[in-house]
């Protein structure tokens, strides 16, 4: 993909990130060149204002491009968490740590609340059902992998869950 293709990208957050990166000034754009450098060597350092850039970008980003940020950071999260995870260990923490996305489960508040109202229509009712499945799946696989992830750590589910931090006062699993 040659420079004129990236310029008229039809993805929206190419576009954004590219006006972005053109209104960088020349210490700037270093900065922002050494971190996608160092993003194909799997060494990240943020700068403070590359961190400040790349949280104004966010908001222009699509519904997956999102996810696959919460997921990455998620994944991150769990490697600094308990840095010698095994590969096995490190994938069941990836899935304790997922989540509806949350223009889903925002869907989901306002399904449930026609729901409540006596407001739903048919179609909505379909959709409800479908995101609540797909609500009902995550928690499956989560309790799966906090099983096993248990038993590699030769604890209980409830052990684990409390040493996660994902059981907190009134919580309910």
């Amino acid at each position: 993909m040659g420079p004129s293709s990236i310029q008229n990208s039809s993805n929206p957050a190419v576009s954004v990130l590219l006006k972005e990166v053109e209104a960088l000034d020349k210490k700037e754009l270093n900065e922002f060149i050494n971190l996608f450098l160092s993003m194909h060597t799997g060494h990240i350092e943020l700068t403070e204002a590359a961190s400040k850039a790349f949280l104004k970008l966010m908001p222009s980003f699509d519904d997956n491009s999102l996810q696959e940020i919460a997921d990455q950071a998620f994944l991150a999260i769990a490697k600094r968490r308990a840095p010698s995870l095994s590969k096995q260990e490190t994938e069941l923490m990836a899935i304790i740590n997922t989540a509806l996305p949350s223009a889903e489960w925002a869907k989901v508040q306002e399904l449930y609340g026609k729901t409540e109202a006596g407001t739903i229509s048919k179609a909505e009712l379909k959709e409800y059902g479908l995101l609540t499945d797909k609500m009902e799946e995550i928690a499956a696989n989560r309790l799966y992998a906090i099983a096993e992830l248990a038993k590699i750590k030769h604890m209980t589910a409830k052990e684990l869950m409390n040493k996660l931090g994902l059981i907190k006062p009134n919580n309910v699993i």
